[in-house]
């Protein structure tokens, strides 16, 4: 007997079925357990307490530094010269730095697949104890009518980050660095044939939120390192 492409296809699948069936699945088990139980994260003991939040930061031994953010931060992981100069001048601390940024990010909108964190939550599992924020660039393009939405989705983005992104189980908040918005240079802007910054209809958002608890955050300036 001939089977035709249609048939065969049938059969092939029906074999994968049968196939799949007879390793001892049943039909409505979940077919990401074994996925979720290698990911699962192991028990997070209590870290150390952090330094005080004050410039020039201070840097506990080990300690593990999330950059999350818009572009500016993003594009880090194609130039790593911020995270060099961090391992230059600790070398001692032995810093662990993840580059968790999206290009376009706002604090108030963040898109991701709705199954994003389906399996596991990569900035859950890396367990941060400073979160280095790079926000502000595109509500810049709102103006000063826009300051006082960015100040509270500022404020409401940490307050859901310290409570969903503890530094250990005993819930420990992270701390916080924001990184304001890049200035806007005139030898940039004359080299791409732009309007020069005083022409420019917007205005950069320079003034750090005032903050809310359970994080203290602290402005991030040249002073540093």
């Amino acid at each position: 007997m001939t089977l035709s492409r249609s048939m065969t296809t049938a059969v092939l699948v029906g074999l994968g079925l049968v196939g799949f069936a007879s390793c001892g699945m049943a039909a409505d088990a979940d077919p990401f357990q074994v996925a979720r139980e290698y990911l699962a994260q192991p028990p997070r003991p209590a870290r150390p307490a952090l330094p005080p939040s004050q410039l020039p930061l201070e840097f506990l031994d080990g300690e593990r530094i999330a950059f999350v953010g818009n572009s500016t931060a993003e594009r880090m992981n194609l130039f790593g010269h911020f995270e060099a100069m961090l391992h230059a001048r600790f070398p001692e601390k032995r810093l662990v730095v993840r580059n968790f940024a999206r290009p376009a990010d706002e604090v108030g909108v963040q898109q991701r697949p709705s199954d994003y964190t389906k399996l596991d939550d990569p900035l859950a599992a890396f367990g941060a104890d400073t979160l280095i924020l790079f926000f502000g660039f595109n509500e810049s393009f709102a103006g000063a009518d826009g300051l006082a939405k960015f100040q509270a989705d500022y404020e409401r983005q940490i307050d859901e980050l310290a409570t969903k992104y503890p530094r250990d189980d005993t819930k420990a908040p992270p701390r916080f660095v924001i990184v304001s918005p890049i200035a806007v240079e005139d030898r940039l802007i004359r080299s791409c044939r732009l309007p020069l910054p005083g022409t420019l209809t917007w205005r950069p958002i320079a003034t750090p939120p005032a903050l809310s608890q359970p994080s203290e955050a602290l402005p991030l300036s040249t002073s540093l390192m």
